[in-house]
């Protein structure tokens, strides 16, 4: 999924330093208490890789040395942690884990959270903050929280929806070593952090759990009519469950299963077949000045070799050729 730790993200440093008291004064900055003995203080390696995008980070830390890093109570923030080397063991709350590159943790603000690394400590993170979270929740559930929502901290990466969170960790930062067009692009960045967000709430256990599955069993065609509608009608907008529900009348668990029932599909997986249509459309009547990177940017791609990949698998034809039959690029 992904390469060297070392390359990781390296284009987007936010901070470096081989100082133990550096290491220190700067994750305090961001409420973090470092502890490392005096020996191990002389191996310490911090890199700090990563972009904030508008409700969360995509990053990729390593200490260097064996360390013990724990949280301040001024955090209020949800962290998806992908260990990829070594075993680094986490303390969410009571519970204690020895996580790898096949067991991953997620930690909530209400718990206090605290990694140990027994060696170079690297692994690749998405925090989502507190305010985006409870946003996806409110728009699934319908209804206001009644609590802050507390996950299950283990995460097995080797399956389910954790082998599917993982992959879109590892798609998200292949388009950031890339370049920036995911973190500059409105509608990508939201499918980003819908994606994460949903498929937390939704697979991953949580105190939400029963509530988000107690779905309403009547089809009510009216509402996915309601939302097609909406899509179609604001396709350019980065869209996420909670404008779309809205827009329905319905909580977001509730349009979720009106949609399987009514399309075999989810919003969401409506709204990127919808936004594929307009780039093929548009590569229909491109004018000269008109390329293919242009026009699927326009619409939320912003991984082109995937978008190709894709769109050849949707059309038949690569991108490239759907451009060369515009006539508005032959016509003399």
């Amino acid at each position: 999924m992904l390469g060297p730790a070392k390359s990781i993200l390296g284009r987007l440093s936010r901070f470096h330093t081989r100082d133990a008291d550096e290491a220190r004064a700067f994750l305090s900055t961001k409420d973090y208490e470092l502890d490392l003995s005096r020996s191990d203080a002389r191996q310490i390696d911090l890199r700090i890789n990563g972009v904030y995008l508008p409700g969360a980070y995509v990053g990729y830390y390593q200490y260097g040395a064996p360390i013990a890093a724990r949280t301040h109570a001024a955090r209020h923030d949800y962290w998806i942690n992908l260990p990829l080397e070594e075993a680094i063991e986490a303390t969410i709350g009571a519970e204690t884990l020895i996580c790898g590159p096949q067991q991953g943790f997620v930690s909530s603000p209400t718990l206090q959270y605290v990694v140990r690394t027994q060696g170079v400590g690297a692994r690749v993170h998405v925090q989502i903050t507190e305010e985006r979270m409870n946003r996806q929740l409110t728009a699934l559930l319908g209804t206001p929280l009644s609590e802050p929502v507390v996950f299950t901290a283990s995460i097995d990466l080797t399956k389910g929806h954790g082998r599917s969170l993982g992959n879109c960790v590892g798609l998200a930062i292949s388009d950031l070593e890339g370049g920036d067009a995911l973190a500059n692009n409105p509608i990508a960045t939201g499918l980003f952090e819908e994606c994460i967000t949903t498929k937390l709430l939704l697979e991953h256990p949580n105190n939400y759990s029963d509530a988000l599955h107690r779905m309403q069993k009547s089809i009510a065609p009216a509402s996915v009519k309601r939302a097609v509608e909406y899509m179609n009608a604001e396709l350019g907008l980065p869209l996420g469950i909670g404008e779309i529900a809205a827009a329905a009348g319905v909580a977001g668990r509730t349009l979720f299963k009106h949609f399987k029932d009514a399309h075999g599909a989810s919003p969401m997986q409506y709204l990127r077949n919808a936004r594929f249509e307009k780039v093929h459309q548009a590569l229909l009547c491109a004018e000269h000045t008109d390329n293919v990177s242009v026009i699927a940017l326009r619409w939320g791609f912003s991984h082109l070799g995937r978008f190709a990949v894709e769109y050849r698998q949707r059309y038949g034809e690569p991108p490239s050729q759907t451009l060369t039959r515009s006539p508005l690029r032959t016509a003399k």
